[in-house]
């Protein structure tokens, strides 16, 4: 899956239900622990054509990380989807019904 977050120079809001955000993230999770690590988090923004990538993954971990341990659990990602939505521009909905 890949979120496009441009369309013809003209910027658009990639609309993911939340069980697909959370899906599109777990697929970067390379070291298979089932948490999102910084490198991890990064990775995902660059296939979303996040621009500053070391700085805003970086932003999103010190958001969402609120036990921090480094890591997003299940538990943080919840943090995670509110960040994306306020500082990357994304729309994450709470049902797979996506208008």
């Amino acid at each position: 899956m890949t979120i496009v977050m441009k369309q013809v120079g003209v910027p658009t809001k990639p609309t993911l239900s939340l069980e697909d955000f959370k899906r599109w993230l777990k697929q970067f999770d390379h070291n298979g622990d089932n948490r999102i690590n910084r490198n991890e988090l990064r990775s995902a923004m660059r296939t979303a054509s996040v621009r500053f990538t070391w700085l805003k993954s970086g932003e999103g971990m010190r958001e969402a990380d609120t036990n921090k341990d480094g890591v997003l659990d299940d538990g943080e990602l919840e943090n995670l989807v509110a960040f994306a939505e306020r500082k990357l521009g994304m729309k994450i909905t709470a049902s797979s019904a996506v208008p």
